[in-house]
């Protein structure tokens, strides 16, 4: 296994993240409103992001969201985890996903939910993750 680096994500991780991001999704912001973007994204109290780097490489990318509920708990969503194609199934996506359940866990969640593609799905079973519901979604 290589030896993973799990960082906060900065705004010089940017353009490595976006391009990151294109394997899992076609929306790419345009390059001139990513300083925009990064000002809003890092202003966010409750959200946080990790980047996963091989020596000085990049490779992969996850965030939290931590939702205070209305009775007072607190909720993790993990969204956008991703790893380099290339390094698929070599311990990046389960390196990010545990740091972001270490910051979870410090903030005082009581659990951490996502949904994912179904051909995923064993990934986030291997880290104990249990089925729960549908997720859906509309865009807009």
């Amino acid at each position: 296994m290589n030896n993973i680096e799990i960082y906060s994500v900065r705004n010089e991780h940017m353009n490595d993240v976006i391009e990151l991001l294109q394997s899992i999704s076609e929306y790419r912001p345009m390059y001139i409103d990513h300083d925009i973007i990064w000002s809003e994204y890092s202003s966010q109290k409750n959200v946080f992001g990790v980047v996963a780097f091989i020596g000085s490489r990049l490779v992969g990318f996850g965030s939290i969201l931590i939702e205070i509920k209305l009775r007072g708990g607190r909720v993790g969503h993990i969204e956008e985890i991703v790893s380099h194609p290339g390094l698929r199934n070599q311990g990046v996506g389960k390196a990010i996903v545990e740091a972001l359940n270490k910051i979870a866990r410090e903030r005082d969640c009581y659990k951490l939910v996502l949904a994912c593609e179904e051909s995923v799905r064993p990934f986030y079973e291997g880290l104990l993750f249990q089925s729960n519901g549908v997720s859906m979604k509309k865009l807009i």
